[in-house]
């Protein structure tokens, strides 16, 4: 643990062993009581979207910075239904191949073309693969159940972890379900998992540059307009009708691309 963080570094020697690391598993540094058992990161990702977390992590380790992943369980209101359509897996693929900012009005071209059985893990893996060209990326995941509150400082967020289990969601979509198990089929499969030192009465804390948000309800306490939290999918507030919900599902993947600026830029 430092004392302080170096805003999104530039990426660090390959194969530099991480402190307390034993395995795949990364235990977070303890301290004395009541201070916090602490990691630093530079991004943090966290939502019940799993593609969207996927796309963003992406960007985020293709500009170099370290990032936790923390995927959430519950029903999501975002367009999974897209899934069925073949050309939407393109849209997806052509978008996260180049990390280019595709128009969105080419989202007109990417419809109603029918995808009678949409292979999910086959559009993970690719993500997966191109995770993996990046040397030295540096990803980490938290196991579903944690949920994080957020807390803002003059120069990092602090995302205090709360260890209960998450309570699901008993609305459940077929279509979500099918991508989160093709997400951790493939995506998630071999990424380390982050484990708090256990510390009875011990807060636990990341500290973070920033935090991306996929879903609406999965980070408390979120201060409106700040630049060091960037909101995607649901986590951007509900839709105004059926076209604008499946408008937006385009427009989320061509912004989750996007690495987070600065917030000082």
């Amino acid at each position: 643990m430092t004392d302080r963080i170096t805003p999104f570094p530039k990426r660090p020697v390959s194969g530099a062993p991480h402190e307390g690391e034993t395995g795949r598993v990364l235990r977070f540094t303890g301290t004395a009581s009541p201070s916090p058992s602490l990691h630093e990161t530079d991004v943090v990702v966290i939502g019940a979207n799993p593609l969207l977390n996927a796309l963003a992590t992406l960007a985020e380790v293709c500009a170099g910075r370290r990032v936790i992943l923390v995927q959430t369980a519950g029903a999501d209101d975002w367009d999974y239904e897209l899934g069925v359509q073949a050309t939407f897996h393109r849209f997806v693929d052509a978008a996260a191949e180049t990390l280019y900012a595709l128009s969105p009005s080419r989202r007109l071209d990417f419809r109603n073309t029918a995808f009678p059985e949409p292979d999910w893990t086959k559009l993970f893996f690719r993500l997966q693969e191109r995770r993996r060209r990046v040397l030295d990326a540096d990803v980490l995941r938290l196991e579903v159940g944690v949920m994080l509150t957020c807390e803002i400082a003059d120069d990092h967020l602090s995302l205090v972890v709360d260890p209960a289990p998450e309570q699901p969601d008993p609305r459940w979509l077929a279509e979500l379900n099918c991508i989160r198990a093709a997400c951790t089929a493939t995506w998630e499969s071999d990424l380390p998992r982050a484990v708090f030192a256990t510390e009875p009465g011990q807060q636990q804390a990341i500290h973070a540059v920033a935090a991306v948000v996929t879903s609406a309800g999965v980070l408390a306490g979120v201060p409106e307009g700040s630049k060091r939290i960037k909101l995607l999918g649901t986590a951007r507030g509900g839709y105004a009708d059926a076209a604008d919900k499946g408008n937006r599902a385009f427009d989320d993947v061509l912004e989750a691309i996007k690495p987070v600026p600065h917030p000082d830029a």
